[in-house]
């Protein structure tokens, strides 16, 4: 990825991670549950962890409650977080499977660390292991990787400014989520289905104010059999500035857009080769029943794929064919 120098990096973080307001911080009492022997009965946690800065919970950091279970976890722990802002850097392991991080609403539990050194390194919030889901938290600055196959974001916020998200590889399943930023923002090799997502361009919003327009995406497929891809179905674009849907950051890069309401901020041209020049025929870029100001088809780039039978292209990615051809999703814990 490209990367801004760091000095802008710094202003850019310090104001995303001082923009929300001090939050009072509520008690939430710590349940202990019978340990269950079957991981597909995931609808209940076998225990509960609370978290609390002020010392109500069990813990006063997330990292902390992430610590306290055991290497090899086969059962759901679900990880309570109290309303405030978590200034550290969050992450689970590869041996903790079977975690949930449970916050209060993506405006009151927040995340946010001040590391801006590597994209692979600087993340405020690591995931590794299988199976892990997370509701109600945003997480700020370089927001997120996420490694694990059969993750899971529900109401969560990712919010920066260039590389927010690292959806990096595995199954991802994210529900009615905010994305905020303005180069890169949600970039990887995963395999991904967005569900009703917010995406807010903050091109030109701050420094360096002198980019001309900004990328939602840049997809990394490697190969024709490679499952890799972003699936968007509704949800919004919206926002500052201009911005295109993505560019290319593999050679068979793929990105669907099903439904979704694309605000002016949509520049015509739509998608980018990128370093892929001369090969546009390998990448994957669609949009399908969309609507909009941002809607401008007549002017996108020549090698946009053109949907065709649409009911078998709505099939081939529908949540259940792209990533949930196991019935992972509906046994997430609630």
């Amino acid at each position: 990825m490209q990367f801004l120098p760091p000095f802008l990096f710094v202003f850019i973080l310090f104001n995303i991670a001082n923009s929300s307001v001090a939050f009072r911080n509520i008690n939430i009492n710590a349940d202990r549950r019978g340990r269950s022997e079957n991981v597909n009965n995931s609808d209940v946690a076998s225990a509960i962890i609370t978290v609390d800065q002020n010392g109500s919970g069990k813990f006063k950091t997330i990292q902390a409650a992430i610590d306290s279970i055991p290497s090899g976890n086969h059962d759901w722990i679900k990880i309570k977080i109290s309303r405030g802002i978590y200034t550290e850097k969050v992450t689970i392991p590869p041996d903790k499977s079977y975690i949930f991080l449970q916050g209060l609403g993506r405006e009151k539990t927040i995340v946010t660390f001040f590391d801006h050194e590597r994209t692979d390194t600087s993340a405020t919030f690591s995931s590794s292991p299988d199976n892990v889901v997370a509701k109600g938290i945003s997480f700020k600055a370089l927001a997120a990787r996420i490694y694990g196959d059969k993750s899971a974001f529900i109401e969560c916020g990712f919010i920066g400014f260039q590389d927010t998200l690292w959806d990096a590889t595995g199954r991802h399943y994210f529900s009615n989520c905010y994305f905020e930023g303005a180069i890169d923002f949600i970039f990887g090799f995963a395999q991904s289905y967005y569900e009703n997502s917010l995406i807010n361009v903050t091109v030109g919003t701050r420094p360096p104010t002198e980019i001309a327009v900004g990328f939602i995406t840049a997809q990394g497929r490697a190969s024709a059999n490679d499952p890799g891809g972003f699936v968007f179905e509704g949800g919004s674009v919206s926002g500052s500035g201009r911005v295109l849907l993505g560019r290319a950051y593999g050679a068979y890069s793929r990105v669907i857009f099903h439904g979704t309401d694309l605000g002016q901020v949509v520049a015509p041209q739509g998608w980018d080769a990128w370093s892929y020049k001369g090969q546009e025929s390998t990448l994957t870029y669609a949009e399908i029943e969309c609507k909009g100001a941002g809607l401008n088809i007549s002017e996108r780039v020549a090698w946009e794929k053109k949907p065709g039978d649409i009911q078998q292209i709505l099939q081939e990615y529908s949540r259940s064919s792209f990533i949930d051809q196991d019935g992972w999703i509906d046994k997430l814990p609630r």
